[in-house]
Formats: structure tokens, C-alpha cells, sequence
């Protein structure tokens, strides 16, 4: 796929899915697909077999999820490569992100990203996540690739505000992990986000992170 194709590729992904994005806010998407490529070639952030492959399984994978974003903080557990928050952030400037990753090649890829990007409204923390108690407190959390959910909500716990959302991307196991929610977690909801050929392959669920009764 060319520049053109790869345009509108992401056009037609977003107007499918009810996603308003301004030209600028696509060419952002693809200038990290490039960067990615980039990266890719010297550090282990994603597999793909090709660029379609990129942009459909990680980039307009974890753009799928903005719809389902709440509040004015938002911390990204284990970013990675930058997804979702990556692609999140380009979608909605106005919300801060804070991607947080614990491995100082993959946070480094992550400097750099942002900076390319120019994007203002994201923080970078080589750390783990328990360990910004006290210095972080985000009313909404996405995942996409931390590992089993209990390991990501004992993680959490100390960086949620009361009544926060996490919003934590599955594929096909996710029904094993819900039995293991335990307070102050619970369930809200489950969103099947696959393309309608594939149900269930990429889910996300929903949960809130109560307070005290």
C-alpha cells in the first residue's frame, strides 16, 4: 500500500466505526505506522507481516477503543510500542495520557514517538506501575497486551482514582479471567470491537474500579 491507499485505508476503518478524525489526525496515525517500521527493524515492539497487517491488528486495533474513553486522565499499563495510548492520544488531544512501560528500550521508542508526533498531551514513565503511588492518579486505565488480569488489577489499584473505568483489550480467553475479578473490581460490560467476519477475536472489557460504601 502507498501513502494514498494507507489514507484512505484509515478513513474508511474510522467512518465505519463512527470515529471523526481531521486529515492531520490520519497523517499522525501513519507517521507512527512509518516509525514503527522504523523501529521495528533494531527493536522488538510489534509483529506484523506487512504494513496493511500493522495498521489493521495494532494501530486501527487500538484506535478501536476511543469511543469507550472516559474522563480527563488516562494511563496506558504496559504501553509497549504505544498501544493504544499512541493512537488514543492522536485521537483525542484533549484528554492527558500517561503511557507507562517498564522497559527502558521500549520507553525510549516512546520518547521518541511522541516527540516525532509532537503530541503535547502525553507523559512517558519508565517504571512500574505500582510504583507511581503517589504520583499518579488517572481516572481511567487501558491495556491492551499487560498479561492476566489479576497481575494488571493488583498493578492498578494504587493509581486508580475511586470509580475509575479500565478498558483492557482480550482476544478469545478473556471468559477464564472474569471469574477472577475480585473487589474493589467489577464488571460493567463486554464489547466485541472485531470486524464482523472474526466475533470475538478482539474484545474489550469494561470494568469500574469502586470506591468505599
Amino acid at each position: 500500500m502507498g501513502a494514498a491507499a494507507d489514507s484512505a485505508h484509515v478513513k474508511a476503518f474510522c467512518a465505519a466505526r463512527g470515529i471523526d478524525l481531521a486529515a492531520e489526525q490520519v497523517g499522525a496515525l501513519l507517521a507512527y505506522a512509518d516509525l514503527l517500521e522504523k523501529w521495528n527493524r533494531s527493536v522488538n515492539l510489534v509483529s506484523y507481516r506487512n504494513r496493511r497487517e500493522l495498521l489493521d491488528r495494532h494501530i486501527l486495533d487500538a484506535l478501536s477503543m476511543v469511543g469507550y474513553l472516559e474522563g480527563s486522565t488516562v494511563i496506558d499499563a504496559g504501553s509497549g510500542a504505544g498501544l493504544p495510548g499512541i493512537p488514543l492520544a492522536i485521537a483525542r488531544p484533549e484528554i492527558r495520557f500517561h503511557l507507562v512501560d517498564s522497559i527502558a528500550k521500549k520507553t525510549a521508542f516512546l520518547l521518541c514517538a511522541t516527540s516525532e508526533l509532537q503530541l503535547g498531551n502525553v507523559m512517558i514513565h519508565c517504571s512500574r506501575l505500582h510504583a507511581l503511588e503517589g504520583t499518579l492518579v488517572a481516572d481511567c486505565l487501558v491495556a491492551r497486551a499487560f498479561g492476566p488480569l489479576p497481575e494488571l488489577l493488583q498493578e492498578s489499584r494504587p493509581v486508580l482514582s475511586a470509580g475509575a473505568t479500565l478498558l483492557l483489550m482480550k482476544g478469545r480467553s478473556h471468559q477464564a479471567e472474569l471469574e477472577r475479578i475480585r473487589p474493589p473490581f467489577r464488571k460493567v460490560a463486554i464489547h466485541d470491537l472485531s470486524a464482523g467476519e472474526t466475533p470475538g477475536q478482539s474484545v474489550l472489557l469494561q470494568l469500574v474500579m469502586d470506591g468505599p460504601q
